[in-house]
């Protein structure tokens, strides 16, 4: 079973200042050790693109550490930001334990449709433990790029009208607790950008 959130939230800041904050959001993270650049650029139609490597360390809770054999994780982040329509979208997922958890969160930013000068912020988190592999998951001898990764994570996504699965007690475990660490982070994340705003 893939675990689901979304979250909607009204920043009371325009839509420039709320993006402005997102670049350094992850400066003196408590979790978050390292972030690389891996590409940025501007396309044809003037739209920013950015992919960054995060490396995270934190603790575990206890259930979790037998499947986990690293203490770091690494998740790829890609955000398209468009001027000309106000848009930032960002793409959030997991590149290593993918075998114990696949977890992904998508977010827009907009500026509200009634008032110009607040922006409106939109998440959708899913998370599926012990993901079944594909063959061709293990026909590959190379890396993954950027854009495969966040194909597969998202070909796993729930499809409106798919039936529930029935996923064992640990899986379960394993997927709230990702599920609940994530809005967590939504939560931080709110108060960074509303003090980074002020």
């Amino acid at each position: 079973m893939v675990k689901q959130a979304l979250q909607d939230i009204l920043y009371n800041h325009p839509f420039a200042a709320v993006t402005a904050s997102l670049w350094s959001k992850y400066d003196g993270h408590k979790y978050v050790r390292d972030v690389e650049v891996l590409d940025r650029h501007i396309d044809e139609e003037g739209r920013l693109h950015s992919t960054r490597l995060l490396t995270m360390k934190g603790s575990l809770p206890a259930f979790i550490q037998p499947f986990v054999p690293v203490r770091q994780m690494h998740m790829l982040e890609t955000v398209v930001v468009d001027p000309a329509t106000q848009q930032m979208s960002v793409t959030t997922c997991n590149i290593n334990c993918t075998s114990v958890m696949h977890a992904l969160s998508e977010s827009t930013y907009t500026p509200a449709p009634a008032q110009p000068d607040q922006t409106r912020y939109q998440i959708s988190i899913f998370v599926k433990a012990f993901p079944k592999r594909r063959p061709a998951d293990t026909d590959r001898t190379g890396p993954l790029s950027a854009a495969e990764i966040a194909a597969q994570a998202a070909s796993w996504k729930p499809q409106l009208g798919e039936a529930a699965v029935k996923v064992g007690y640990i899986a379960g475990k394993v997927e709230a607790w990702a599920a609940s660490k994530l809005l967590s982070n939504v939560a931080k994340g709110e108060k960074y950008i509303e003090g980074f705003c002020r």
